[in-house]
């Protein structure tokens, strides 16, 4: 009896073709996966979080076993069982896809009917669905419902560059990103998937790559959590005190925004007028990190100085930040429809101000301004104070503008 996981897939899988037949299998197998329906599709040509439900099903594992690889998994399965290495109550390093998936790697490097090129394609088909399997395991313990999109969404765009799914643009590019660091030769698991002779370093290979998918979603959930107490949150306080004019500037674009934009000029100056208790407070509670007091100030000092010759910012800030807020409701209409809706049109809004990377250049423009007006206003030298006031005046325009009827 076979003491090695390799032994034990030698003797099993051992007259298993690793010709291009299989490599085609492997290949059809993977995209009938992503095109099983509509979700699947949806989820890997996206980059949205737990909005479109994905699942690895025991019909998968059966089709992996019966149609990819035809072989018999009753006996696989008892034959690793017995090994000492592996440990059934350690369900990843002990499920028969995962361990016949690394094996599938080994397997293809070393196949003679191969070459290079089918050998690398293969490979990255193996490690994609082995990641896929991993993922799905991990969406069933975060995501027990769907998701809601328009916070998923604006989870993405909040996103920086640092955050792996951000880099790759959609799930289908991440996973074969990652597939093909996987197979490479400066891979941590290169030797494993050579030789395929050290089973601590083959059951390591598995709970590493499921690990490093694990971090994925939690980062991305994390901030997914916060974002939609913040929607909460500010929904629970907007839909209480405000009603934008949602319907009215979506009719008449050109028209809304050469009157909202006068509007918001002329208020400027005078404080009382300006400055709304009620829109003071759902900023204040969108933006919980940052002084009232402070933001206070701030308002203040752009109602005091405004149409002055030294602040001239006050007012292009104003232009541009209406400028932007048309331009991106006109894309994203559902946004104001009515009243509840404010606490989306927020949080959305405060994703793309917050941005840690930008390249749109009106909301470059507009944070530099914003970011004179808060050095020139704001007492505070801390960078994610000021940051924040600086994101809590953007918001604070588009809102008191769009409230305009509701205070005329």
């Amino acid at each position: 009896m076979a003491a090695t996981i390799k032994g034990v897939f030698s003797d099993e899988l051992g007259d298993l073709e690793l010709d291009p037949k299989l490599a085609k299998r492997l290949s059809h197998f993977k995209h009938a996966f992503i095109n099983k329906n509509e979700d699947h599709i949806n989820f890997f040509g996206g980059n949205l979080l737990g909005v479109d439900i994905v699942r690895y099903l025991q019909a998968d594992r059966d089709q992996w076993f019966s149609e990819v690889l035809d072989i018999d998994d009753v006996t696989l399965t008892e034959k690793l069982y017995s090994l000492d290495a592996i440990n059934e109550e350690f369900k990843r390093t002990s499920d028969v896809v995962n361990l016949t998936s690394v094996w599938l790697l080994h397997a293809l490097y070393n196949s003679k009917k191969l070459s290079t090129s089918e050998k690398e394609k293969a490979m990255i088909d193996v490690a994609y669905m082995l990641q896929v399997k991993f993922i799905t395991s991990i969406f069933a313990h975060y995501f027990k419902f769907p998701a809601d999109k328009e916070i998923a969404q604006a989870v993405y765009e909040s996103l920086s560059y640092k955050f792996a799914l951000k880099r790759a643009g959609s799930w289908n590019a991440l996973f074969i990103e990652r597939s093909k660091d996987i197979i490479a030769h400066n891979s941590i698991h290169f030797k494993t998937i050579k030789d395929f002779n050290d089973d601590e370093a083959i059951l390591y290979m598995i709970t590493d790559i499921q690990g490093r998918i694990r971090e994925v979603v939690k980062k991305m959930y994390a901030v997914l959590i916060q974002m939609r107490d913040d929607k909460n949150r500010i929904t629970s306080t907007s839909s209480v005190a405000l009603t934008t004019d949602g319907e009215m500037i979506l009719k008449d674009r050109q028209r809304s925004f050469s009157t909202y934009k006068r509007y918001i000029h002329e208020i400027i100056p005078d404080r009382t007028t300006f400055i709304r208790d009620e829109v003071v407070s759902v900023i204040t509670d969108a933006m919980h990190t940052m002084s009232p007091k402070l933001f206070l100030d701030v308002l203040e000092h752009c109602s005091a100085n405004y149409g002055k010759a030294n602040h001239a910012e006050i007012g292009e800030l104003c232009d541009e930040t209406l400028l932007h807020a048309f331009d991106w409701l006109s894309a994203n209409k559902a946004l104001l429809r009515n009243q509840a809706d404010l606490g989306k049109l927020l949080t959305r809004l405060r994703s793309l101000y917050m941005a840690s990377r930008m390249v749109d250049p009106t909301l470059l423009k507009m944070r530099d301004l914003a970011d004179s007006i808060v050095e020139k206003s704001s007492t505070s030298k801390n960078k994610a104070m000021q940051a924040a006031l600086r994101t809590g005046l953007q918001l604070y325009i588009v809102l008191r503008t769009f409230t305009m009827n509701y205070y005329s």
